[in-house]
């Protein structure tokens, strides 16, 4: 007969689990972390160079390179933050868990956690483009073909090297393809093996689209997207998603899931922040 006394052994078995759901959870919540710059952070920071261009000029045979240039550079620092989420399972729940070998509750645990975390990843990458220093756009006009174009014009313009990724709000690339006159359900969803699979909605202009629920619509129904090389932000990972028990005695668990990360622009003219309509 259950007592409602667990010791610390008790929720080990499913921590596993738990961790497994979360890990798994993690990527199905936004996809620029895939699409961005990822570096390891062993020490918690990070100091990335941005080197400047140098000039060349005609040379004469015979005569040596006159003029030295120093390397201009200038730096962007990841600095590890950590950030977690907590949930409270009850000794209840642990032992009947326990008990029947059903551990759907404690993946489901896990999966909220894991998508916790993921989520806050992706809003906080893409909350970046709105820093763009170039930015096509206006408040309540529906993004189309040639405001896309003029994105990857800007992008050109700046010798921003490619492949170029776009991540849209789901109401912008819904209004971008109708444009197009292909449904997002494109061809190119069931033949392309591409990044971030699950939110590829499909190619426009050569570049592919992405969708996140993550960018955040306005009071005005507008929202920022962003059209980018990679290298154009940054993102690092000190720690990743580890998970940690604490005991309520008499009551249950309190389970945490931390991770430890750091984000920045990197490169501002490989980059450009898409401000569009995003209500259907």
């Amino acid at each position: 007969m259950a007592t409602g006394n667990t010791t610390s052994s008790t929720i080990s078995p499913l921590l596993p689990t738990l961790k497994a759901a979360a890990l798994a959870s993690f990527m199905d919540t936004g996809p620029t972390r895939q699409l961005v710059a990822n570096y390891d952070m062993t020490n918690g920071s990070l100091v990335l160079p941005n080197y400047g261009t140098l000039s060349v000029a005609a040379l004469t045979e015979g005569v040596p390179i006159g003029s030295v240039q120093q390397m201009s550079i200038g730096s962007a620092t990841l600095s590890a933050v950590k950030y977690g989420a907590k949930v409270f399972l009850t000794d209840e729940a642990i032992e009947r868990a326990l008990r029947s070998g059903n551990e759907d509750l404690i993946a489901e645990a896990g999966r909220e956690l894991g998508m916790a975390i993921g989520a806050q990843v992706d809003t906080l990458l893409v909350a970046l483009f709105d820093g763009f220093s170039n930015s096509v756009g206006l408040a309540g006009t529906s993004l189309s073909v040639a405001e896309f174009g003029k994105a990857i014009s800007t992008l050109r313009a700046n010798n921003a090297p490619q492949p170029y990724y776009a991540v849209l709000h789901p109401h912008q690339a819904y209004d971008l393809f109708v444009d197009m006159k292909v449904p997002s359900t494109s061809a190119a969803r069931n033949l392309e093996q591409v990044t971030a699979r699950p939110f590829f909605e499909g190619y426009c202009l050569g570049v592919p689209v992405y969708t996140s629920a993550n960018l955040t619509v306005d009071g005005f129904g507008d929202a920022k997207g962003g059209m980018f090389n990679r290298d154009a932000i940054a993102f690092g990972i000190e720690k990743d998603i580890s998970i940690e028990e604490e005991r309520e005695i008499g009551t249950g668990w309190y389970v945490a899931a931390t991770m430890r990360f750091a984000y920045v622009e990197r490169k501002d003219t490989y980059g450009v922040e898409l401000y569009y309509d995003a209500t259907l």
